[in-house]
Order: structure tokens, then sequence, then C-alpha cells
């Protein structure tokens, strides 16, 4: 990674480079500013920070088509720069196909899991290509089987009244 990437990055260098020790390093290399040296606990934190998954539930939920495709690009750009786990809960299979490498479907009552998928399809995804639309009925499947168990136990719970 050359010199103008790293400073690109900034904070998010800072925790990685003090914890093995290169901080000062970088700072002669003229990577980053040696003024901006961080006190342990800062670097400890976001070093912390930094090996945590993002967690994101609904967050693209309550909006309009065009600003939630906006936003799930947003975030796939930044994933890519980045590189940081995301954990995203999403109720919507189009969206969980377009952004994630990975799908856990779970069950209804108890939510345990049903079906772990990867996803192999080509970065950027296509939601109209046959292969999207293959996943999307697929995990369509998955979800509707777990609807059907959850419409049952409904019928049964209101047959018992």
């Amino acid at each position: 990674m050359d010199g103008r990437r790293l400073r690109e990055k900034g904070i998010g260098l800072v925790a990685p480079l003090a914890v093995i020790g290169l901080w000062q390093l970088a700072a002669v290399q003229g990577l980053v500013n040696p003024q901006v040296l961080p006190s342990p606990l800062a670097v400890l934190r976001k070093w912390i920070e930094y090996l945590l998954p993002l967690q994101m539930d609904e967050p693209f939920g309550a909006l309009d088509a065009l600003t939630r495709r906006n936003l799930q690009d947003e975030l796939l750009r930044l994933w890519t720069a980045t590189g940081k786990t995301i954990l995203f809960v999403t109720h919507s299979i189009e969206e969980a196909i377009y952004l994630a490498d990975r799908i856990v479907v779970m069950t209804y009552r108890p939510g345990t899991v049903k079906r772990d998928v990867a996803v192999e399809l080509a970065r950027p995804r296509d939601p109209s290509a046959p292969a999207f639309n293959a996943l999307k009925r697929e995990l369509g499947q998955l979800v509707m089987e777990e609807q059907q168990r959850h419409h049952n136990d409904e019928l049964r719970m209101a047959a018992g009244d």
C-alpha cells in the first residue's frame, strides 16, 4: 500500500501501527503525522473498535428504493475500502443478496440457523441477472417454509382457544 493510501485511511491505521510498534517508523517515513501520537488508551479503544464487527439492524428499512440503493452502494464502497466485517440484519432477500458474502436464514421459533448460504456472485451484483434471481428464489423458498410453520402454529393456537 503506498503512502497516499495510508494517509487516506487516517485514524483507522493508528491502532494497528501503534500496537505493533510501527507508529514511529510510519511517522519517520511521512506516512502519518508524528504530532498526533495517541494515548495508549485511545489506541486500545480504536483497536477494539477496529476488530469488532459493525452491527447494522435494518438500517435502510424505512427508505425509498432509490435512497436505499444509494446507501447500499455507499456501504459496499466503505466495506471495500476498509475490509471491516459487517453483521447486517435485513428482512429483504434482495438486499441480503446484493450486500452479503454470506446469508444466514433463521428458523421460526426457536430462532436457530436454518441455512448458511455462501453468496458466490461476482461484484457488482446485478439484481436482474439469472443467477441472482435463482438465489433469490432459493432463499425465498426457505423463508416461505418458515412462514408456513408460523401460520400453522397460529392456526393451532387459535383452534386451542
